[in-house]
């Protein structure tokens, strides 16, 4: 979460993160939903650094569980994963940037399980990940409605950079969108909160790694058109992103990225 921003946006994210994080308490009354939910809930998604559950019993219907595991020694001696997002998710409410809404957090949980913290959210109902949108209803897309998708994607990306804030995972399954068709989505809501870093400026590597991430997500459902218009839009903020290189890079290390996905199976 370090921040290298010295503008009024950043210093102002940054602030709010930081008086959330000292104020942000674990809820005991939490864990033994969190413990229901790790023995009767399916397991919804696995990833490296925690497990996302979703619990079907009445008493936590509609809150999802992440679990987060430890990984080093001297992460002891930092706020948990879950009480950064936990925090992090009051700063894009405060913000102004829609998100799910967290419910609260536990932490030391190993009596219940191997995870160190765990972060609570409350479900939005009907929404599924950007991709899965796009799977459902590209056979309707038409020009129109390409352009008006790519204009409200693109706003949702650039507004995290206005706001002060720097999201390190923009891919598609990080964006929920509601489920049923329109001619563009009703709303964008970032998820992953753990990747969200308040006050934190992005440089040139940071952008080219947001678009490598959202560019390679959206497989090839989008046209190449609407790729290219949408660096076009993004470089009102970020001139650089004209230049004749940029496209380049992109592709290239789209194509790196999906075969090292396919060769260590860590991909969606």
């Amino acid at each position: 979460m370090k921040s290298t921003g010295n503008s009024d946006p950043f210093l102002r994210a940054r602030a709010l993160f930081r008086n959330h994080l000292l104020h942000a308490s674990a809820d005991n009354s939490l864990t033994l939903l969190a413990a229901q939910a790790l023995a009767s809930a399916p397991t919804t998604r696995r990833r490296r650094i925690g497990r996302i559950l979703r619990c079907p019993t009445p008493s936590c219907q509609g809150l999802i569980f992440k679990f987060y595991g430890k990984h080093r020694y001297f992460d002891r001696l930092r706020p948990s994963r879950a009480r950064l997002a936990y925090a992090a998710g009051l700063t894009l409410r405060d913000l102004g940037i829609p998100t799910v809404e967290p419910v609260g957090f536990v932490e030391n949980t190993p009596e219940i399980a191997p995870f160190d913290s765990c972060l609570v959210m409350r479900e939005k109902p009907g929404a599924v990940h950007l991709r899965e949108w796009l799977r459902r209803h590209r056979n309707h897309m038409t020009e129109d409605s390409w352009r008006a998708w790519r204009q409200q994607v693109c706003e949702a990306w650039l507004q995290l950079g206005r706001v002060g804030v720097y999201h390190d995972d923009t891919k598609a399954l990080n964006l929920l969108t509601d489920a049923s068709w329109s001619p563009k989505p009703r709303f964008l809501v970032w998820i992953d909160l753990e990747s969200v870093h308040a006050g934190r400026r992005p440089g040139l590597r940071g952008v080219l790694r947001n678009l490598v991430q959202l560019n390679g997500s959206l497989r090839k459902w989008v046209p190449n058109t609407e790729r290219f218009a949408f660096l076009e839009q993004a470089s009102a903020e970020y001139p650089w992103l004209a230049q004749k290189w940029v496209p380049w890079v992109i592709r290239w290390w789209t194509r790196r990225r999906l075969r090292h996905e396919v060769r260590t199976r860590c991909g969606p």
